[in-house]
C-alpha cells in the first residue's frame, strides 16, 4: 500500500546574532518578526530575561544559498507534496541536547533568485533584473537594519554574484 506522505523541508532562523556579527549574542527577534508578518501584526510586546521588548519588525522572507535547490522545493511545496517548517534553535544549534521550536508551517512559499553585486549590498540582481538601492527594502523585509544586513552577509560566508534564494513567507515579490 502506497502512502501519500508529505515531505517537510526545514529552514532554521537564528535566535541570536552569530559570533562574527557586531551584535553577537543579542536577540534577533526573527521568530516574533515572522509571526508579525504571517499574522499581520503591527508589533508585539515580549519579555526576555526580565526585560520588556517591543518587536515592530516583520520578517517576510529569509535569504539562503542553493537557489536551484530552493526553487525545486518551492515547486514541491506549492503543489502540496511538501511543507516548509520554519524553526528556531533553543540554545546552541547542533549541540547535544539542543532543541528547536517550530515558528510556522507553510503550505505555500515564493522563491526568487538574488545576487548582491558589491560588498555594501547596495545593488542587487533579482530574477535577472538589476535593481539599484534595494538594500533598505531587503533589509527591512528580512527583519534587519541595513548595517546588520551588511554585517550578516559580508562578514559571513556569502559572496557577491553568488546565486541566493529569497524564500518568501508571504505573497510579496520584488
Amino acid at each position: 500500500m502506497k502512502t501519500n506522505a508529505v515531505k517537510t523541508y526545514v529552514v532554521y532562523v537564528s535566535e541570536k546574532f552569530p559570533a562574527y556579527h557586531p551584535k553577537a549574542g543579542e536577540l534577533t527577534l526573527f521568530a516574533t518578526a515572522i509571526g508579525n508578518a504571517l499574522e499581520n501584526r503591527a508589533y508585539v510586546n515580549i519579555h526576555h530575561n526580565g526585560e520588556s521588548l517591543v518587536c515592530d519588525k516583520k520578517k517576510i522572507h529569509t535569504i539562503r544559498k542553493n537557489y536551484e535547490e530552493w526553487k525545486r522545493k518551492e515547486t514541491e511545496i506549492n503543489e502540496g507534496r511538501a511543507v516548509l517548517s520554519i524553526r528556531q534553535w533553543n540554545g546552541t544549534r547542533y549541540q547535544k541536547g539542543a532543541t528547536w521550536t517550530e515558528i510556522a508551517r507553510l503550505e505555500k512559499i515564493g522563491v526568487q533568485k538574488a545576487e548582491f553585486k558589491d560588498d555594501m549590498l547596495s545593488d542587487w540582481e533579482i530574477d535577472e533584473e538589476i535593481i539599484d538601492s534595494l538594500l533598505s527594502n531587503i533589509s527591512k523585509n528580512d527583519g534587519l537594519s541595513n548595517s546588520d544586513m551588511i554585517a550578516w552577509f559580508v562578514d559571513g560566508d556569502y559572496k557577491p554574484n553568488e546565486p541566493l534564494a529569497i524564500i518568501h513567507f508571504t505573497d510579496f515579490k520584488y
